[in-house]
């Protein structure tokens, strides 16, 4: 898990805002050509987390098929936002 924060001397009055970022990232493999990833991140000035997961399957030497997922969401607004989104891409390569 990694954390950051605070923002000095922002704009032109030279504000000091405080805000956090968290972040996390899992990587799980069930074999060499089987893998997993999430990450989530979360910003604590806008309210703003985001979820990213994907994955991905080398069905053959250097070919594969990727399932993507993203949610963001953001506390900022009433009523809450959230936008979802799946991605899927399919690559093929023959090798003569």
């Amino acid at each position: 898990m990694l954390s950051e924060h605070n923002i000095n001397a922002l704009g032109l009055p030279a504000q000091d805002l405080d805000t956090e970022l968290y972040s996390a990232n899992l990587r799980l493999v069930l074999n060499p050509r089987i893998l997993f990833n999430t990450f989530y991140q979360y910003n604590s000035f806008d309210k703003h987390g985001q979820w990213n997961l994907r994955l991905s399957w080398e069905y053959m030497p250097l070919s594969f098929i990727y399932l993507v997922f993203n949610n963001i969401q953001t506390d900022l607004f009433d009523p809450m936002t959230q936008k979802k989104q799946c991605i899927s891409k399919i690559t093929f390569l023959k090798q003569f």
